[in-house]
């Protein structure tokens, strides 16, 4: 087997790939060695009605042609002769072996799960203990201490009337061990920047507005060796956007770190996901009418996206062409997550939670440098975001 193929589903087909059980070592197959059940992955024979996996079938189907899909849905590789993309495809498991020479997959579709994801951290009893066990206690310990003790004194900020920890620290959703500690500080009317800088901690203290109208401002800060954000959130302006998502109308502004912008709605998902630690602040639900309004906003931006994609592709303009597609595949997300009534507060893995993530990374993988391949990688993504 060829190092680049170590994940089963994206190998060419061929004799000692093809098979039900890849738990016994085979000859030919340089030692990669299966020791979990994942024959499911792998179709040794076509189901009735079928196409078998061979080189020398010829695509009969428009469908055919939309090789990321097929590949990342498991549905075997169509036939499209001299395409290696799917094949390519860089997979953790390809990585390793190249470095090592030896692959042992010890759980199902390693791949698709995502570590980072399934990790939970939360104020609730102990600020930032994790509902996972942890192998540091004593230092999980202390930053705890040193996070619940700056709390109590963000708290006592001149002009702040709730403190809230949010990011992924509230979510659990991407959080890690290394993730930044995020403290919404909201005031009325103003809030002592002195104050904040008086806290005697190294890094960056800014004006309120000097991040935006929705990011306000806020201080980059380290405590204690670990980096924390805090993000001042002035409560006419929130109250204002909260009336504004609960009546379903929302803007969207060019935001530094956003791909596709962030939507006014935001500051009323900060509100319904964070942990408020300090004062009262309301916790909305995200309301039918923008579960209404929502979806084909962004659709619509997605589409226009792409189709502005279509002629930057045929000039060859690689840069451009491809940030295109990758935002087309955020506001998809967007959409996605609306219908649901799910808040996206940012991007960091909006596409993968949208369902939306393994077609259209795909494609973003390998987009190509040339004229018709950029254009192809636009058809590809409007099929892949059903657009």
């Amino acid at each position: 087997m060829h190092e680049c193929d170590a994940a089963a589903p994206d190998a060419d087909p061929r004799l000692g790939v093809d098979q039900l059980d890849p738990g016994l070592l085979q000859r030919g197959q340089r030692r990669i060695d299966v020791l979990d059940s994942v024959g499911d992955v792998v179709k040794a024979l076509a189901a009735l009605g079928d196409e078998p996996a061979d080189h020398r079938l010829w695509p009969q189907r428009a469908q055919q042609l939309d090789v990321p899909v097929a590949d990342l849905e498991q549905h075997r590789l169509h036939a499209l002769r001299l395409d290696r993309l799917a094949v390519h495809d860089r997979h953790l498991e390809g990585v390793l072996v190249e470095g090592h020479r030896l692959l042992q997959v010890g759980y199902r579709d390693a791949h698709v799960i995502n570590e980072l994801e399934h990790r939970s951290q939360s104020i609730g009893g102990e600020i930032g203990a994790s509902r996972e066990p942890r192998t540091d206690k004593a230092a999980d310990t202390r930053k705890t201490g040193v996070m619940r003790e700056l709390a109590e004194r963000l708290r006592a900020l001149p002009g702040v009337v709730a403190v809230t920890l949010g990011g992924s620290r509230a979510t659990g959703e991407t959080a890690r061990e290394g993730s930044d500690w995020d403290f919404g500080l909201y005031y009325r009317d103003r809030i002592s920047t002195e104050g904040v800088r008086a806290l005697g901690f190294e890094g960056e203290v800014v004006e309120p507005g000097a991040w935006g109208r929705l990011v306000n401002g806020g201080a980059r800060l380290t405590v204690d060796g670990q980096r924390v954000d805090l993000l001042y959130r002035e409560l006419d302006a929130v109250e204002h956007w909260l009336a504004e998502a609960e009546a379903g109308r929302y803007e969207v502004d060019r935001v530094d770190g956003y791909v596709a912008g962030m939507a006014t709605y935001v500051l009323a998902g900060e509100l319904a996901v964070a942990e408020v630690l300090a004062g009262q602040l309301p916790r909305p639900a995200f309301g039918e009418p923008l579960r209404g309004s929502a979806p084909p906003r962004w659709r619509a931006s997605a589409a226009f996206s792409l189709g502005v994609a279509g002629p930057i592709a045929e000039r060859g303009d690689v840069a451009t062409c491809v940030g295109l597609l990758a935002k087309a595949a955020i506001e998809a997300a967007q959409a996605r997550l609306a219908e649901r009534g799910e808040w996206a507060l940012n991007e960091k893995g909006i596409a993968r939670r949208a369902g939306v993530g393994r077609r259209a990374e795909s494609i973003l993988a390998a987009p190509g440098d040339r004229a018709f391949e950029l254009g192809r990688s636009v058809d590809l993504m409007r099929v892949a975001l059903e657009l």
